[in-house]
């Protein structure tokens, strides 16, 4: 009788181990365009965005966020919902759409689609501090596809908790 209500209470604890505990969910991210329209008259222009590259050290699934000057950790619970460098693409190319005023913006080649303007991204830092703020520095050219004109520069972006950073130099 007792071995019985002893195996019969460790299934139970079993059972209830299983059932009891829970993980906590992972949770996609988007980055989204921000720009908003400034009136100025619409360019009517085709625009391709891409290729964007990004640091192979940030350029995976989960958030990457810096934890000392020489240390990572991977955030298992916080991933971004497509990868990176075709996030980074889009939101770029959201924006173009607004200040440019045309909706002429693809981020990949499609058919009878043939821009006037290229647009490649280097991003050279995109690093996340926990509780702190997210920088972001990238090199960029903007590429006149009849005539061959070429405009580079480079941006770098920093948000840090209650206050913004923002500089971009064209070159």
């Amino acid at each position: 009788m007792i071995l019985r209500n002893a195996g019969l209470i460790s299934i139970a604890v079993v059972l209830a181990a299983a059932f009891g505990c829970s993980t906590t969910p992972a949770r996609f991210y988007t980055l989204d365009s921000t720009a908003t329209a400034d009136g100025a008259p619409a360019a009517h222009a085709a625009v391709m965005v891409g290729p964007v590259s990004v640091p192979a050290s940030v350029d995976q699934p989960e958030f990457v966020v810096q934890v000392a000057s020489n240390r990572v950790e991977l955030d298992e619970f916080n991933r971004w919902a497509a990868p990176l460098s075709d996030s980074i693409a889009r939101a770029v190319a959201g924006d173009l759409v607004v200040l440019l005023g045309t909706p002429d913006v693809a981020t990949s080649p499609m058919a009878n689609f043939i821009p006037a303007y290229s647009v490649t991204i280097n991003v050279q830092r995109f690093e996340s501090t926990r509780n702190q703020g997210v920088l972001l520095d990238a090199v960029w050219s903007v590429h006149q596809t009849t005539g061959g004109a070429l405009r580079s520069g480079r941006s770098r972006r920093g948000s840090r908790r209650g206050s913004r950073r923002r500089r971009s130099r064209p070159r």
